[in-house]
């Protein structure tokens, strides 16, 4: 894709990037859309939307002459922030528009949407018509503000509402969900449920699955099937991007090292070989219910990356204990286990330098059983 631009009367420039892929762009629109950056807008031929920022990029250069030496600004551009969501199934034509003071974007298709910005993020709304092939704004004394939609049998006159009224959305699971979990950095949302199935000999097996949705879309990007028996009970996003605080290695802070010479021996070896990680991971607690245990006696902690819309599962880390609720604090994996509170961190595994595993860094005991926890900067509340 490439973008020929014009900048206070210099040549026009050409900004280019790879989409990616074979298809082909069909649609293009620039536009701030009422934010303070502009926004790339490229719509390809099999209903996916690739947009992105168009940022200035300024370069410093010096011409020399002989005689005299100036310095000047050349002021570049570059398409950053690369994102994508899938909005239909055929290609999508997009149209500028102006509703109740504001830009808009209209994209036709077999799935038509109004785009616009919203505390400078992109928001789809979705449109009550179906099969759109072109739209054209329309602002008569008879239509104020209005659109003509085209479809193959028929024209539209019609009016947007007001683009951030509240709408009510239905998606179905086809099973009970247990938890949700939203990563901004990927746009994506994590949901845990169980489904109760029935066998040949009509025994009911309850099936606990994790299910990668798309945020704008709630399109289903990936799942992810638990073992038998094995139910979700927790869930948090978490990155490991910086140390812990130096008053938390010293025992000072509001974790301190534990007394048991086990955990006491891991965590130093944690102490020496943790490294900061600035990927975000979806932590995933689950317990092993059985009917003939009143409290679960085995526990799980999985830690999932989001790769190209798919779930990545990085490492699984085995409890004796349900991981009953995780939260983060000082950049680390708080774990409620039990009577039992755990800090754990992310460190290189032995498998290679891709594998990785968490290290137990502090524990804390003085409960019965910790149901509940909220991390804040240093701090957890725990209840």
């Amino acid at each position: 894709m490439a973008l020929p631009l014009s900048c206070n009367g210099h040549p026009p420039i050409n900004v280019q990037v790879d989409i990616g892929g074979d298809i082909i762009p069909r649609s293009l629109v620039v536009s701030r859309l009422d934010d303070m950056d502009m926004r790339v807008i490229c719509a390809l031929g099999d209903g996916t939307l690739v947009y992105y920022t168009l940022a200035p990029n300024q370069a410093a250069i010096t011409a020399d002459d002989g005689i005299n030496t100036s310095t000047d600004t050349e002021v570049t551009y570059m398409l950053t922030d690369r994102k994508h969501v899938t909005l239909a199934t055929q290609p999508i034509e997009l149209s500028l528009f102006r509703t109740n003071g504001r830009e808009c974007v209209f994209a036709a298709s077999d799935r038509p949407a109004v785009i616009y910005s919203s505390h400078g993020k992109l928001v789809f709304s979705n449109v009550n018509v179906k099969d759109v092939a072109h739209m054209c704004p329309l602002n008569s004394e008879a239509f104020p503000e209005s659109l003509a939609v085209f479809s193959d049998m028929q024209m539209t006159i019609g009016t947007i509402d007001e683009i951030e009224k509240l709408h009510v959305r239905t998606i179905p699971l086809d099973a009970m969900p247990r938890r949700i979990q939203n990563m901004e950095s990927t746009a994506t949302l994590l949901v845990a449920t169980i489904q109760t199935t029935m066998d040949v000999e009509f025994k009911e097996h309850d099936i606990s699955r994790l299910s990668l949705y798309d945020e704008l879309t709630f399109e289903v990007l990936d799942t992810f099937e638990m073992e038998e028996n094995e139910d979700i009970c927790s869930l948090c996003v978490v990155s490991f991007d910086a140390p812990a605080s130096e008053s938390a290695k010293d025992g000072e802070g509001p974790l301190a090292a534990s007394d048991n010479a086990e955990d006491s021996d891991t965590q130093a070896e944690a102490a020496e070989v943790t490294v900061a990680d600035a990927e975000y991971y979806y932590a995933v607690g689950t317990a092993f219910v059985l009917p003939a245990e009143d409290e679960p006696k085995a526990g799980r902690v999985y830690l999932f990356k989001v790769v190209d819309s798919k779930l990545v599962k990085i490492c699984v880390t085995n409890f004796k204990s349900a991981p009953y609720s995780m939260c983060v604090a000082s950049n680390r994996l708080v774990v409620s286990l039990g009577s039992k509170i755990c800090l754990y961190s992310l460190r290189p595994g032995d498998g290679g330098s891709n594998v990785k595993e968490l290290a137990l860094e502090y524990s804390y005991h003085g409960g019965i059983v910790y149901l509940y926890l909220k991390g804040h900067g240093d701090f957890i509340l725990a209840g």
